[in-house]
């Protein structure tokens, strides 16, 4: 059953006006899922965040649902003025960091003057960084690698380090 964030699974959920900050041992490790989607770090429906050095691991060598390419580490869906600080993610089932809007979404909102400094991304089973739909989005510095066939681990199309897929509102052309 889906979240009404429109979501399977959430770790953390940001929130509007707020300052996120990992120490420096601050980790968020997936327990092993047999869920074809989740999102540890979701920021949907919010504006003026700050998300400092968050540290991600996924379940991409232990995920026992076999299908599905939705598994995310830090998902930015419609929202505004968010600034992202060295993030490192590893191990996604699908996405390091997805940014546009949720599949499907009706209206046409998407994230808007989004920044993301220095993203350390590495072992994701579909793309590092996924672009799907923004307005003003700045990434600086990105390390991408060890994406899609992987570790003896079938990945998922595109298999790319970035990917720019363009998306748009349910029932536009």
């Amino acid at each position: 059953k889906q979240s009404p964030l429109g979501t399977n699974s959430n770790v953390l959920l940001l929130r509007t006006n707020s300052l996120t900050a990992f120490t420096p041992k601050g980790h968020l490790k997936l327990i092993t899922e047999n869920a074809s989607g989740y999102n540890m770090i979701l920021a949907r429906q919010i504006d003026n965040y700050v998300l400092i050095r968050p540290k991600l691991t996924g379940d991409r060598r232990t995920n026992t649902g076999g299908a599905g390419e939705w598994g995310y580490g830090l998902t930015i869906y419609e929202s505004s003025n968010g600034y992202i600080e060295k993030p490192y993610i590893r191990d996604m089932w699908g996405d390091g960091l997805y940014i546009g809007k949720a599949w499907g979404t009706p209206s046409n909102d998407v994230p808007t003057n989004i920044t993301v400094i220095e993203p350390n991304i590495k072992g994701c089973r579909r793309n590092g960084i996924a672009l799907t739909s923004w307005d003003n989005v700045r990434i600086v510095r990105p390390v991408v690698s060890n994406v899609g066939d992987y570790d003896d681990i079938k990945g998922t199309w595109p298999k790319a380090a970035i990917d720019v897929e363009p998306e748009f509102a349910e029932g536009s052309p």
